[in-house]
């Protein structure tokens, strides 16, 4: 017999818990049942016509160990927000997924880690590594041996040539270029459109066509 899955909340009231309902409806995978946001953000008790919890009172409600979450939640504090709840879900019993685009493109022998949302066109090549709480929007393209570090956050249209090393928390704006053999440190801002042909420091932030460290005081 094949196992049911549990009933799905998604995390959030914004637009990537919108687009990511979109993307859930035309699918079809899950059972949805609603959305969960925290107390202060909670606006309404519905949310697009579903029903729509308080994550602090969320036990009063469900058991959180019958229900599915998902958090599409954006690169705030550098992806800490994001990681921050998906530690919390997982405390309350929560089984975290992951979303994968019927239109994205994954290859043999890629490893994907959990809550992975994986948006429409994008595509990762053979031997590649997704560690857990990855964001990757529509149109990215991850070449082959790449490794993508825990609460990555990498933006429409990024291109990742191969063996690219990404380290946690980094973000990686729209259109962003990364030359082969490069390594992104961790915390690293990689800007919008920019190029990037040699490595990048750890909590560095980086713009520009080649890219370049913008000091401290100007980022």
């Amino acid at each position: 017999m094949q196992k049911k899955n549990k009933p799905l909340l998604i995390f959030g009231n914004g637009g990537l818990a919108s687009i990511t309902y979109d993307f859930i409806k035309r699918d079809g995978n899950f059972d949805l049942f609603g959305f969960i946001v925290d107390k202060g953000h909670q606006a309404s008790n519905t949310f697009l016509g579903c029903p729509n919890f308080s994550f602090e009172d969320i036990e009063s409600n469900v058991n959180p160990r019958d229900y599915a979450m998902l958090l599409p939640i954006g690169p705030h504090k550098r992806n800490k927000i994001r990681e921050e709840r998906y530690v919390d879900s997982s405390a309350k019993g929560f089984e975290i997924t992951s979303f994968i685009s019927g239109s994205a493109t994954i290859r043999i022998d890629v490893n994907l880690h959990s809550n992975c949302n994986i948006h429409d066109g994008a595509i990762i090549q053979p031997f590649s590594k997704v560690g857990e709480n990855v964001f990757i929007r529509s149109g990215v393209n991850i070449s082959h041996h790449c490794e993508i570090g825990d609460h990555v956050f990498i933006s429409n249209g990024v291109i990742l040539g191969g063996n690219v090393r990404v380290g946690d928390h980094a973000f990686l704006g729209l259109g962003a270029i990364v030359k082969d053999g490069v390594s992104i440190g961790k915390n690293c801002i990689i800007g919008a459109g920019a190029v990037l042909v040699r490595d990048a420091d750890e909590g560095g932030t980086y713009f520009g066509n080649p890219a370049r460290k913008i000091p401290s005081s100007e980022s």
